[in-house]
């Protein structure tokens, strides 16, 4: 009976020195890394460098900085836009419109510029990316055109000013979160690694 009782103690210990080295390795059961984090206000220029961005994405030679943001729901963007609702395959209730100043300070490369989906929106246990169609509509060089609405290339000593639409979809979150998304903190992603670098998003309300 004894030696029962002490195998069984020492199988317990043994699980929970293995639950713990697992959880110190993984961190809750999920791979992390950690970089270097910069995290910069709004209408500071932040550098690509020769960091990646989200989906394996360089930039350098280009800065994005962010000038304004909002939420705008989808009603207030259809007629803003002079859109309707049959414009979208899936619309959102709602969107965060970014609007940023993208500048080519140094890059030759003629072929690439900027990918929206590798600035993706982060919040503290959340994420959403720009939606496509909303993007193309706010902005007139596009023309509508949904499927040229993934980026912007900019001349060399050149800058552009876009909007950016992202999605806010209402069963992501609880009823009480959702309609306290303004003071939620919520960052743009810029760049990954070596250095992560991080936006600060203010939201301003839409009157």
């Amino acid at each position: 009976m004894m030696v029962k009782k002490i195998i069984s103690l020492l199988a317990i210990i043994s699980l929970i020195c293995w639950g713990i080295r697992f959880y110190n390795i993984n961190g809750t059961f999920l791979p992390h890394y950690e970089y270097e984090t910069e995290i910069y206000p709004m209408d500071n220029a932040v550098c690509f460098d020769d960091n990646m961005s989200y989906n394996v994405y360089y930039s350098p030679g280009y800065s994005i900085s962010v000038k304004s943001a909002r939420i705008i729901t989808l009603n207030e963007f259809l007629d803003e836009y002079d859109k309707s609702v049959e414009d979208f395959r899936y619309p959102p209730e709602c969107f965060i419109e970014i609007e940023a100043t993208i500048e080519n300070y140094g890059s030759d490369n003629t072929q690439e510029g900027i990918y929206f989906y590798s600035l993706p929106l982060l919040g503290v246990d959340w994420y959403t990316f720009y939606n496509g169609e909303a993007t193309a509509y706010a902005n007139s060089f596009f023309e509508d055109d949904t499927t040229a609405s993934y980026g912007v290339l900019v001349r060399k000593g050149t800058s552009a000013n876009v909007k950016i639409l992202y999605n806010l979809k209402e069963d992501f979150f609880t009823s009480k979160r959702w309609n306290s998304l303004a003071n939620e903190d919520i960052w743009m992603s810029v760049s990954l690694k070596p250095i992560q670098k991080l936006i600060q998003i203010s939201l301003e309300a839409n009157n």
